[in-house]
């Protein structure tokens, strides 16, 4: 039951039954508040009820955080004329990590590579720009999510990586300081890294 009036709301639900409960006894209840909009009432229902299962697995896991894949080996060097050179192994692509929100499998997809502002031991999205992606020669391209925005924004789905299927490249080099738009000069610092991303495709929160 739901009571509102002006700003005044209020909710009562029920639960249980429950054995075996002693006078004095403590019992714990968690409980979610869940709601789903789908393109009309039947569809709705199935979102609510897709949304409704990945809560119940996140709590199965106890609330654990998904598997962040770690970054491949990298090799740099200089091979000369202003240019630096990025290497790196083949090891993430033979690796997968199980969705603990829907029981699917992530999948490796490609790789990003960025350059970082040199100097910053913690960087933050402006003290990085993406270089490049390569991706899998595949029907996946762009890869859709549901992600929060802080402080307050709250849940948005979109657009979370960007594919162009250009196919796998473990070589890159790079010509120019693409942050402050200059050469590179001889003796400075640069800081570039490389990451692997990984997609499954029974998907999260947004399920037909």
């Amino acid at each position: 039951m739901v009571k509102s009036r002006d700003n005044d709301r209020r909710f009562l639900t029920s639960t249980g039954p429950f054995d075996n409960v002693n006078p004095g006894d403590t019992i714990i209840i968690i409980a979610a508040q869940i709601i789903a909009k789908g393109n009309s009432n039947l569809n709705s229902v199935t979102h609510l009820r897709n949304t409704a299962k990945i809560i119940q697995n996140f709590y199965d896991n106890n609330m654990a955080p998904q598997t962040i894949s770690p970054s491949p080996e990298i090799t740099s060097y200089a091979p000369g004329n202003g240019k630096i050179a990025l290497t790196w192994n083949d090891t993430n692509q033979n690796n997968s990590f199980k969705n603990i929100l829907t029981g699917g499998t992530y999948k490796f997809q490609g790789y990003n590579i960025y350059q970082i502002r040199t100097y910053t031991n913690q960087p933050i999205a402006s003290d990085t720009v993406l270089l490049k992606t390569f991706d899998l020669k595949d029907v996946i391209t762009n890869i859709l999510d549901s992600i929060y925005l802080p402080p307050n924004a709250g849940i948005f789905y979109g657009i979370v990586q960007r594919g162009s299927n250009n196919g796998i490249i473990r070589y890159f080099e790079i010509d120019k300081d693409t942050i402050s738009n200059k050469n590179f000069i001889n003796g400075t610092e640069y800081k570039f890294a490389v990451t692997s991303y990984y997609y499954d495709s029974s998907g999260g929160f947004y399920l037909s």
